[in-house]
């Protein structure tokens, strides 16, 4: 019989269009010879606060429901939540409540490790845990407004784009209240969603960071500078007083260019939309402020500032056919250079037949008659 070499030219030119030009639209984790990994910039990331919140909403008779969402790094053997921590109700500089919380009443959860891509493995080495604090506060009316403020120590010292090196730089977040003569009994707007702890280096990413307003306030997005505060490793019982010092941007970043992106972070002022392309691996903190208008006055300002963990989610493809194929007769011993996984499902590619497949590492194939064959490998079949 004739060599059916052609058969495996036309399988490597196949492959070979699939390493130079990979759809975004295909299943890559499940096409011949397609292997995925990832590569992660860093490991072993430290244990410190991610992120945080404050959201008031007046129950009426100058009651307020404050609720402080805080997010942490949560590996294995990391320091936890505070137990009794406060939020502080400032006058200006005069200390007017403190609103109590219990970690025993708090809810925390650890949050799901998601880019949006359905091809990212999640790295073991990053772990992000939220905790979200209620309780009541009743407030006297005021002329001037008031600002609700927690603060707690240390962020990250692997942050890249602000100044976190020593192990000593804290967080402040706040929740400005207005005064009673531009309104009474106002709630502060809610941010609608959590930013995904992780993102994808160099694909487009796109994130509603809107907000919800209880009372139909005009909202306004934009970018802020995050907030230094707390001592390390003290519960603030009470947080200092504002003003809060801005956290400096290291050489190269800034409150516009937060993230090494190409095209560049950006928010939509009207809806919060959030996007841009990130293209360098490590951690980064990003602020966003929501600041709301009624009748065109200002009524105040809510900060959130998050740590972005920006991974390599690209795949990589490898299919390794050599040159010179070896002509004998009709059988075949098919090469696997997977990686990333240990089960496997062979289509040889003969249209009139369902039998000729395979779930071995290497099969033998003998072909009913010479030609041409597109042969698939499914890499970890019936996952998606």
């Amino acid at each position: 019989s004739r060599c059916i070499t052609p058969c495996f030219r036309q399988l490597s030119y196949l492959i070979n269009h699939l390493i130079i030009r990979p759809s975004r639209n295909l299943r890559m984790k499940h096409i011949a010879l397609v292997v995925l990994f990832l590569v992660f910039g860093q490991s072993l990331w430290a244990s410190h606060i991610v992120g945080g919140v404050i959201h008031y909403e007046c129950l009426g008779d100058n009651t307020y429901l404050v609720t402080l969402k805080v997010y942490r790094d949560c590996l294995p053997g990391n320091s936890n939540f505070d137990n009794s921590p406060n939020v502080a109700v400032y006058e200006g500089s005069t200390l007017i409540a403190t609103v109590n919380f219990s970690l025993s009443e708090a809810t925390v959860t650890e949050l799901p490790l998601v880019s949006g891509d359905p091809c990212l493995i999640p790295p073991d080495d990053i772990c992000t845990a939220e905790a979200i604090y209620t309780s009541e506060v009743t407030l006297p009316p005021t002329d001037v407004g008031y600002i609700l403020a927690y603060q707690r120590c240390c962020r990250n010292v692997t942050i890249l784009n602000i100044p976190a090196e020593f192990d000593n730089l804290g967080s402040t977040f706040y929740a400005e209240m207005p005064p009673q003569d531009l309104a009474q009994c106002n709630s502060n707007p809610s941010f609608n969603e959590l930013p995904p702890v992780l993102i994808c280096a160099n694909e487009p990413f796109v994130f509603d960071h809107s907000a919800t307003d209880l009372d139909g306030d005009s909202l306004v997005y934009t970018f802020c500078n995050p907030k230094d505060g707390g001592l390390p490793g003290v519960e603030m019982n009470p947080p200092t007083p504002p003003p809060y010092t801005d956290v400096s941007w290291n050489a190269g970043y800034s409150l516009d260019y937060p993230i090494d992106a190409a095209p560049p972070f950006s928010i939509n002022s009207e809806t919060g939309l959030l996007t841009g392309t990130p293209n360098n691996l490590g951690q980064f903190v990003i602020g966003i402020c929501v600041e709301e208008y009624r009748n065109g006055a200002f009524l105040g300002s809510t900060n959130r500032d998050f740590q972005f963990n920006i991974v390599n989610c690209g795949q990589s493809v490898i299919a390794n056919v050599p040159n010179e194929l070896a002509c004998a007769g009709l059988s075949y011993e098919f090469e696997n250079n997977s990686l990333g996984t240990n089960t496997y499902f062979w289509d040889f590619g003969v249209i009139e037949l369902d039998s000729d497949t395979s779930t071995a590492l290497e099969p033998i194939y003998t072909y009913p008659d010479t030609g041409t064959y597109q042969v698939f490998l499914i890499a970890n079949p019936g996952e998606q």
